[in-house]
């Protein structure tokens, strides 16, 4: 593994310019510089013919296949059928990063498989379709035997111990539902309905304990899902839009050209402020340092205290935030100010959360994304040659505000993601590359 400090990869040549001629003193200090830059390019070579290809498995798909990261392993459901009809199906397991087939069993379901997730000794699918509408099927991890069916919709929180799924209902004029069963078993354990037009809301960075449901009246609870409790209740502002951070619940009533916010704290859903954001309220993130909002229009994000509402910056450039510590990592689209207008991707930059001031340009680099964001134990970025299909891996490194690189992929697209310290892209020809990621410095 090499360790360099990088900005951009490689920039393109610029043309060469005439230059006058220059006394011979001026010419020997050019000449003692272009050995400097020589040997400099020598080194910069050095470094990049260093850097090692990642050692490689490969898992044979067929344009049918779908498969599905969890837990430490890969799954793929072979073929994937988009229709409602029963078709044969087979389901394989294999190790991660290298890729060793664990088993490969029947799999009886009807109609398309929407998700998979992997919870203790479970596998639990989500299927759509069949005659039966939603239902959630679990499977046995070590020998995919089935070992319970429900009628349900998505699971909303997982435990080894047990299941909350909502079932039909959720946002419609039918009553919602939320069903919570054993892991294990499928056994019932607490049933909680609510009124038509009732719908769920639910944030990742709250675990799997808290869940929050939106009530007909303007009427919002917060519920532990382990005892199957209310924990607090509110009413909010009519009219109002309630979205969820890690820290907060929030309700957003539009005017023009702007919104009117209100915080609730968790868990008792106190008011914490209550501001007028200009712009419009378009979506949140971020974390618990920072509130970043994104106008209406998106051509911009805006930076607030979650504690007090206070303003804290606006960035007219970067599409999307992420907090990690005291830093923010910004990537993807930009927008023209303004306008709104999608004017390409931006590069993957270091800010600081409270100021909004940039750090480091790190320069063309994606973040790689985490199969289960709250599970990623280090922060990966790959540069992809879209030409070649050659990409660079590295670690990020906001201490040193630097990248680490780990080594190179071949023939690969961008649809990549992580799992523990493995790598899973697709690869040009049809198949999944996976790739052990060095850990080290």
């Amino acid at each position: 593994m090499v360790s360099i400090d990088l900005g951009v990869i490689s920039d393109p040549r610029p043309e060469p310019v005439p230059s006058r001629p220059r006394p011979p003193r001026t010419r020997r200090a050019i000449g003692a510089g272009l050995c400097l830059l020589l040997a400099a390019a020598l080194l910069g070579a050095s470094a990049r013919s260093a850097r090692p290809d990642l050692p490689e498995a490969r898992v044979e798909l067929s344009p049918s296949d779908a498969y599905f990261v969890d837990g430490g392993r890969l799954y793929v459901v072979g073929p994937d059928s988009q229709g409602y009809d029963r078709v044969p199906r087979t389901i394989t397991a294999y190790t991660l990063p290298g890729g060793e087939r664990l088993w490969q069993r029947p799999l009886e379901i009807d109609g398309p498989l929407n998700g998979m997730v992997a919870v203790g000794d479970k596998l639990l699918l989500h299927v759509s379709g069949g005659g039966t509408g939603q239902a959630m099927v679990a499977l046995d991890r070590e020998t995919a035997e089935p070992r319970w069916r429900a009628e349900a919709g998505w699971a909303v929180s997982t435990t080894a111990d047990r299941v909350v799924f909502s079932a039909e209902g959720d946002g419609t004029g039918d009553p919602l539902t939320w069903r919570a069963v054993r892991t294990g078993t499928g056994q019932e354990l607490w049933r909680r309905e609510f009124p038509p037009q009732s719908y769920t809301l639910y944030s990742y960075g709250w675990g799997t304990r808290l869940l929050m449901v939106v009530l007909p009246g303007d009427r919002v609870e917060l519920w532990d899902l382990d005892a199957g409790r209310r924990l607090a209740a509110t009413r909010v502002p009519a009219d109002a839009a309630v979205s969820v951070t890690t820290e907060s619940v929030l309700a957003v009533v539009p005017r023009d050209g702007s919104a009117d916010v209100t915080a609730y704290a968790l868990p008792d859903l106190r008011p914490l402020w209550q501001r007028t954001v200009p712009g419009g309220f378009g979506q949140a993130g971020c974390g618990g340092r920072v509130l970043c909002v994104a106008t209406e229009a998106q051509d911009r994000t805006v930076g607030i205290d979650p504690a007090t509402g206070e303003r804290l910056w606006e960035s007219p450039a970067y599409g999307w935030y992420s907090e990690i510590g005291s830093m923010l990592l910004a990537e993807g689209q930009v927008r023209s100010e303004g306008g709104g207008v999608f004017i390409g991707n931006g590069p993957l930059v270091a800010l600081d959360s409270r100021t909004g001031r940039e750090i480091r340009d790190f320069g063309p680099w994606r973040r790689l994304s985490f199969g289960r964001p709250e599970a990623a134990r280090r922060t990966v970025a790959v540069y992809f040659d879209s030409s070649t299909g050659t990409a660079l891996v590295a670690e990020v490194d906001l201490d040193a505000m630097s990248l680490r690189v780990l080594g190179r992929i071949h023939q690969v697209d961008p649809d990549c993601l992580a799992e523990g310290d493995a790598m899973i892209c697709r690869r040009r020809d049809g198949s999944l590359g996976i790739w052990d990621l060095p850990v080290g410095s």
